[in-house]
């Protein structure tokens, strides 16, 4: 018989079927957040009007838009997330995209958390499988900020613990995890992320993509 257990993660809150700028907004002011850094894909950010539906809603408490996140998210792409973050000191960041721009935010976060500042230092948080077979889980301590999601594919990023980077050394995929990873409830997810925003209008650039007629956005929040 198999056997085993399943651990929830911390999700808040779900927030769908209204405009992605607008519960944004309204979980900023739930959370009492004074500035907000958005983080997105180039794609989103420059080519379409999504992103700044959002900053312009945010208006004097959006710090800042990074959209340099790179596909499949290399450990420079973090550390200069991270330089970016401590530089506009947010008090919450807004993440808009799928992957990419989630994994680059929850990685941050974490290396953040762990005081990592150059490529060498990710290795003491990836999750490894030692000679004997057991697995490593490395546990690291909360991030400094949340992050709300508002996701646009049907990656599933935003709604799991793990954070996945790419080592340019070993030409290998890393993945860290961390309870605080989980989402929070509208805009973001959280490494700490506790809210999630689904916004159809938001998705609706990657729909064809995945062959989808009604893609909902989620906002994490976290």
């Amino acid at each position: 018989m198999l056997s085993g257990s399943y651990e929830f993660l911390p999700q808040d809150r779900v927030i769908f079927g209204r405009p992605a700028a607008e519960a944004v907004v309204e979980t900023a002011d739930r959370m009492a957040k004074r500035r907000l850094l958005i983080v997105a894909s180039k794609t989103l950010s420059r080519k379409t009007d999504v992103v700044s539906k959002i900053q312009a809603a945010l208006a004097e408490r959006c710090v800042g838009v990074f959209d340099e996140c790179i596909e499949h998210v290399p450990r420079a792409s973090v550390l200069s997330l991270a330089a970016a973050v401590r530089k506009r000191e947010p008090d919450l960041i807004v993440t808009v995209g799928g992957g990419t721009p989630i994994d680059t935010v929850k990685v941050t976060l974490l290396t953040m958390a762990a005081d990592v500042t150059d490529e060498p230092g990710f290795d003491a948080m990836r999750i490894r499988v030692e000679s004997d077979g057991s697995r490593v889980v490395p546990p690291i301590k909360d991030p400094p900020v949340r992050q709300i999601i508002v996701p646009t594919t049907l990656s599933g990023a935003e709604f799991s613990n793990l954070g996945g980077c790419t080592d340019p050394v070993r030409e290998s995929r890393n993945r860290s995890a961390s309870r605080s990873l989980a989402f929070d409830g509208h805009p973001c997810r959280r490494p700490r992320c506790r809210n999630y925003l689904l916004a159809k209008a938001a998705t609706v650039h990657r729909c064809h993509l995945h062959s989808c007629t009604s893609a909902a956005v989620q906002i994490v929040a976290g």
